[in-house]
């Protein structure tokens, strides 16, 4: 072989190779819905929601048979399709259940598991401010096997656990009935577990006769950050707007960033990392410091404006019918090889931003499908 050529060959051994996303595991239980998969910090683990599916509707109407087993059942036992948190190691079948109830999260440590317990049964119920009524916030100690309650609600529900980054301290939400049966939440709380305090720091409140509300808690940095959302009185035919600000609740509460007036319907793309660093869609990306508050453009632009934002704010994922696309922030989103076995209702980044965990709704017999990829 010529010099020339060998020198080519080595060349081309050495280059990196693009890594092609694929599937490495696959979970499912026949007739059962998913719900709210979460990592593990190491990415190693993952908690969801499992519930057997109670037919409603149209799909009731078509399956009257399995309504009547399952209300059948429900007689001897209530819970027969409450939703249950299990947590599992990825690339195992076995699943642990630790509790009824929604939204897992594991501490950084990933031995306990936050969750919201589901205090009603509610099986075949609609899920509404009134069947969510008492829910709390329940700490699962892995090692012990237990769960206790942490903090409890006065009114209302709470809902959206979220652990600092050293585990000493989780933020929830609070919610309550806000027009008829339909729920919403309207305050922000935050539990000290080494002193075993409980801080309100929103309580409900009403503006104009209608009630502020809160997106999910974030931790950036040391951080604590949610989205504030000020509805607006309607007047005449207009369209309802809302006012949308990002709050920093640290020794000194303030608005780190405000969309100001949009649309009811607006929803804010924003995303934090964990060493405080957030990135906002409005109208041009942005990067802002969460400590200074200081913002400046990011280079590049992306006309889509969807998707959940990766936790080292450089990627972004969003699902569109039976399809998942990928994309670095600003530049144009790529869609990803994947045999997916029915359409994709959800997306998750895991913490190291290498795994994306996806929901595929498969119908109501085969049940939902959580599917973890690689990228």
């Amino acid at each position: 072989m010529r010099p020339a050529i060998l020198v080519i060959l080595m060349v081309l051994c050495t280059l990196p190779v693009e890594a092609v996303p694929r599937v490495v595991w696959r979970w499912s239980q026949k007739g059962c819905e998913i719900w709210g998969p979460s990592f593990s910090r190491d990415s190693r683990q993952i908690a969801f929601v499992r519930q057997r599916h109670w037919p409603r509707g149209r799909d009731a109407h078509n399956a009257p048979a399995l309504v009547k087993a399952l209300e059948a059942k429900r007689k001897t036992n209530p819970r027969i399709a409450d939703p249950e948190v299990v947590v599992t190691k990825i690339g195992q079948r076995a699943v642990l259940r630790i509790g009824y109830g929604w939204e897992p999260h594991f501490s950084p440590n990933a031995r306990s598991v936050a969750f919201i317990a589901q205090k009603q049964p509610i099986s075949g119920k609609n899920v509404d401010a009134s069947t969510l009524s008492g829910n709390y916030v329940a700490l699962y100690n892995r090692a012990a096997r237990q769960a206790k309650a942490v903090a409890r609600p006065d009114e209302g529900y709470l809902s959206y656990p979220a652990f600092s980054a050293n585990g000493v301290k989780l933020a929830y939400l609070m919610g309550q009935a806000i027009a008829g049966a339909f729920g919403g939440t309207t305050g922000v709380g935050l539990v000290d577990l080494k002193r075993n305090k409980v801080f309100p720091m929103f309580l409900p409140q009403k503006k104009d006769g209608l009630f502020r509300l809160f997106g999910p808690p974030v931790w950036s940095g040391g951080q604590f950050v949610v989205l504030r959302v000020t509805p607006l009185p309607t007047q005449g035919n207009a369209l309802p707007e809302s006012v949308f600000d990002l709050l920093l609740l640290s020794a000194k509460r303030r608005v780190l960033y405000t969309w100001g007036k949009r649309p009811a319907s607006y929803v804010p793309i924003f995303g934090f990392s964990p060493t405080g660093r957030a990135v906002i869609h409005d109208g041009k990306w942005l990067s802002v410091d969460v400590k200074s508050g200081k913002a400046r453009p990011m280079p590049g632009q992306d006309a889509s404006t969807r998707g959940v934002i990766s936790p080292n704010v450089r990627r972004i994922a969003e699902v569109d019918k039976s399809a998942v696309f990928v994309g670095d922030l600003g530049r144009p989103r790529q869609r990803l090889p994947l045999k997916l076995n029915g359409e994709p209702r959800g997306v998750m980044w895991s913490p190291d931003s290498k795994y994306l965990a996806l929901v595929i709704n498969r119908g109501t017999v085969r049940g939902d499908e959580l599917v973890i990829v690689k990228l």
